[in-house]
């Protein structure tokens, strides 16, 4: 039997950062998010790693490292979509 499997998903129509108290590690951090047409924003707490998707935790894979992960795949999406907003000291000088 052949078939097709089409998965639909929207594209991300923004990212984002903000700053706020992480829910779950209690401190302040900085949260990279992503929103998209037909539901709500995904952010991941740049601390501690935990996902919100639509403001509803994300439940953490079994596996060693996920937090680490989560946070280094949200950094990455970040420097894939916003190359040119990172800034050393010498192109900050006036």
């Amino acid at each position: 039997m052949t078939g097709c499997l089409h998965i639909c998903a929207p594209p991300v129509e923004s990212f984002f950062i903000r700053r706020g108290t992480c829910p779950d590690c209690k401190k302040a951090s900085f949260f990279l998010g992503r929103t998209y047409e037909w539901y709500g924003a995904n952010q991941t707490c740049l601390r501690c790693g935990r996902e919100w998707a639509d403001c509803e935790w994300m439940p953490l894979p079994f596996m060693r490292g996920a937090r680490k992960k989560n946070i280094r795949h949200a950094k990455e999406l970040w420097r894939k979509h916003h190359p040119k907003t990172t800034t050393t000291a010498e192109e900050a000088e006036p």
